[in-house]
């Protein structure tokens, strides 16, 4: 949310001196040459900042995200591992052939059935 807020002022400090500069200025590049406004080169070279920023975080949030996938697949396999376990106790403690009804989580905790 900070990161969001500085954003926003960096973009607001941006437009008001991108617009205070108006005048037409050349740009050469090699064997090309233009004539434009220093508002569009203010901001285009912003903008051409931005995507290569993005472009250059997007490696690191790809791992992020493919990390975050591998731990919730763990998650997952451990949760059912611990159902297992705790289906193989339940059935161990009770004798086969018990009239005793099996525990149920459905009560309040410290009751059983």
């Amino acid at each position: 949310m900070v990161s969001r807020g500085i954003a926003l002022a960096g973009l607001f400090v941006l437009a008001v001196f991108a617009l205070q500069n108006m005048q037409t200025v050349g740009v050469r590049f090699l064997l090309w040459s233009y004539e434009t406004t220093l508002v569009l080169i203010i901001l285009g070279s912003a903008a051409l900042g931005a995507c290569l920023v993005t472009i250059v975080s997007l490696g690191a949030r790809l791992r992020r995200a493919r990390e975050v996938d591998r731990l919730a697949e763990t998650v997952h396999a451990q949760a059912e591992r611990i159902r297992r376990f705790e289906t193989q106790d339940r059935d161990a403690l009770q004798p086969a052939g018990s009239l005793l009804p099996s525990r149920s989580t459905d009560h309040v905790k410290g009751e059983h059935a």
